[in-house]
């Protein structure tokens, strides 16, 4: 009799409610059709990236449940001509991703430091928004090669650094302080750090 109580007891506990977020696919202009699905992830999430190249910028943007931490996080990187902005926003309430981040404003933030990418290297280059730290170091490690290592430098923000985005197979090391990477150092390409969304814009 107890075994009864207890499995109809356990019958008829409510039900938790299952989040409810916008879901967008990838894409330029962000204004396809959207639905409305359920998440079990409980975090919903819209993202826009922005990449500048010369007097050239293009954007993607997409919605849904958020699943992967790399897409609620905000980071910048400016090689040379070529800028690289990801904006991703998470949230825990039905339908709160109603919006996507806002549009990428050019906003320098007094930081200078030397750009390179292979052997072309320019400086000083004028940082903007949260590119507080510079890229001194940094190795690439796939199981198809060992380390293998590319020249860039460049401005970048702390997530970045922080290396949170692939930590097994990418090592970085940067600095704070104007022209504190100005010193010969090698790295592999920024792009290696993009989310695949961004990755995607570039190719």
């Amino acid at each position: 009799i107890m075994f009864i109580a207890f499995f109809l007891g356990v019958l008829l506990l409510p039900k938790a409610d299952t989040l409810k977020c916008y879901e967008s696919r990838l894409s330029e202009d962000g204004d396809g059709t959207e639905e409305k699905i359920e998440c079990p992830s409980q975090q919903c999430f819209a993202m826009r990236s922005t990449v500048i190249k010369g007097k050239g910028m293009s954007e993607m943007k997409q919605k849904g449940c958020a699943g992967p931490k790399q897409l609620c996080h905000e980071s910048s990187q400016t090689i040379g001509d070529l800028r690289v902005v990801f904006r991703g926003k998470c949230c825990s309430k039905d339908l709160c991703n109603s919006q996507f981040p806002p549009e990428y404003k050019p906003i320098p933030n007094g930081r200078k430091c030397i750009s390179c990418y292979g052997k072309n290297c320019t400086g000083p280059i004028n940082c903007e928004g949260d590119e507080n730290y510079y890229i001194t170091n940094m190795s690439f490690t796939s199981f198809l090669f060992s380390e293998r290592s590319f020249p860039v430098k460049g401005c970048t923000s702390k997530f970045v650094c922080s290396n949170k985005l692939h930590p097994e197979t990418i090592q970085i090391s940067c600095c704070k302080g104007d022209y504190c990477n100005s010193a010969r150092s090698s790295i592999p390409s920024i792009l290696w750090l993009m989310p695949p969304a961004v990755s995607r814009i570039l190719g």
